[in-house]
């Protein structure tokens, strides 16, 4: 499908940090993936919110918290506009490995794309698309949603994967929530244009030129060339006066 808006959330917060490891903090991390996938849906032109219920201090006040703010995200744009995406990081018991999408029954396919796409790009076991009819976020938002555990953040192969591929997984998810292939642009960061360099000629005639910079002559000269190197000098000089005058 494709969507209007994107209404992304990271699931956790500072105040309920969610699962944790010596390998890393779920709050942390998956904060860190749903900023690059916002970041990457909105420089390919899609409209995105992040909602992500900060200042709740409860499991159950966050993700309920980040239901209202993507209710009224939905409303703005339509519910069947708008895909509700919620970033989350597994925890078992540090043998558990992989990668999965929860969602309701009727987006079993659609929710299968991001954990295939999530395990290629991250080198992950694809743990496939789970039920997600008893998560409250999923249950309560109105949008299409989809929670995505990204990996286990208490297996060690699977976060050495994870900062590894982590550009890679965050352009698999967004590739996915926009139904396009999107890669990291190649595209340098535009730079002031070189001046151009004068082509040189062969001079025709025997007559000298003398050359001046800022009222002082450097030369005279009867070859083209001899007279283009002195300008192009004087340009890259900065020099505002240029002068050339037949002797």
């Amino acid at each position: 499908m494709t969507y209007k808006a994107y209404a992304i959330t990271a699931g956790h917060s500072a105040k309920v940090v969610g699962a944790g490891s010596k390998y890393g903090q779920e709050h942390v991390e998956a904060r860190k993936v749903a900023d690059k996938v916002a970041s990457i849906i909105k420089a390919n032109g899609g409209v995105v919110s992040r909602c992500d219920g900060d200042t709740a201090t409860t499991a159950t006040g966050v993700w309920l918290e980040a239901v209202r703010e993507v209710d009224a995200f939905g409303n703005k744009h339509g519910d069947g506009n708008t895909l509700a995406l919620s970033i989350h990081f597994n925890a078992f018991n540090g043998k558990a490995e992989g990668t999965e999408c929860l969602s309701f029954s009727s987006l079993k396919e659609e929710a299968a794309k991001y954990s295939a796409a999530i395990a290629k790009a991250g080198e992950f076991t694809n743990r496939g698309h789970k039920d997600g009819s008893w998560v409250g976020w999923v249950q309560e938002t109105d949008p299409y949603a989809y929670l995505v555990e990204v990996c286990f953040i208490d297996n060690k192969s699977d976060m050495e994967k994870y900062k590894k591929n982590f550009d890679a997984i965050c352009y698999a998810i967004a590739s996915v929530a926009m139904g396009k292939p999107i890669k990291p642009s190649s595209a340098k960061p535009e730079s002031s244009p070189a001046k151009p360099k004068p082509t040189p000629s062969k001079s025709t005639t025997d007559d000298l030129y003398r050359v001046k910079v800022e009222g002082k002559q450097v030369g005279a000269y009867r070859s083209d060339a001899n007279v283009l190197d002195q300008i192009e000098k004087a340009l890259k000089g900065d020099k505002k006066k240029i002068e050339v005058e037949r002797a």
